[in-house]
């Protein structure tokens, strides 16, 4: 409550400058993060926290910045990137997963967590080329273009099928195949699974690979 206050100038003594740091990291989004999700789950009762946590990230903004106000920001600096409450709510996909998945694929325990059905896709081993499957449930009626964008490191990303209809309450499978043979060595290259309706009232959906 004192950090809280000095942030917003309460406080009766407040510190000199050289006490104040501007800090990213989870003690800020986490409050973000979780007050965000209370709002979408205000507006969709029914949804599972995978539910609300896979709107919140694939309908995230990526036109974010570095530090340095310049430099596009890249997944391992804003994740998802930058939710959107407003386009949340109107996802026309959400994913899920069970406990049962969660724990069969922990690590310590012999698991793999690339098996998870979460909204973005990551082998730090991938030789050649390696592939994830994921699964959506619809909560519109609409049909999708699927398309993959890359960063500059060589890798290419396919994603099938290329386009696919569904409507409320159906599930749909993709596969995303990504292509490494071109990426050197000890190198990590970057892209997004983009998921395009033809419903323009609908956002677009995008995973991080």
């Amino acid at each position: 409550a004192a950090y809280a206050d000095q942030q917003f100038g309460h406080d009766v003594n407040p510190p000199a400058p050289a006490d104040f740091a501007f800090l990213q990291g989870t003690s800020m989004a986490t409050p973000h993060v979780a007050g965000a999700a209370a709002l979408v789950k205000a507006t969709h009762p029914s949804w599972t926290p995978d539910n609300i946590r896979s709107a919140l990230m694939m309908t995230a903004s990526t036109n974010m910045r570095k530090e340095d106000g310049t430099t596009p920001a890249d997944i391992f600096d804003r994740g998802a990137g930058r939710i959107q409450v407003d386009l949340a709510v109107q996802a026309g996909l959400v994913m899920n997963e069970t406990k049962a998945h969660y724990l069969a694929a922990d690590p310590a325990q012999a698991g793999d967590v690339k098996t998870l059905n979460i909204p973005s896709m990551g082998n730090m081993e991938c030789r050649i080329s390696c592939s994830w499957t994921r699964t959506f449930t619809a909560t519109k009626n609409t049909t999708w273009n699927t398309s993959a964008t890359v960063d500059s490191n060589g890798m290419t990303v396919t994603v099938l099928p290329a386009q696919f209809s569904v409507t409320a309450g159906q599930t749909q499978t993709i596969t995303v195949t990504a292509d490494v043979s071109n990426v050197s060595l000890d190198t990590i290259a970057q892209g997004e699974v983009i998921l395009t309706p033809t419903d323009n009232s609908i956002p677009t959906a995008h995973l991080p690979v």
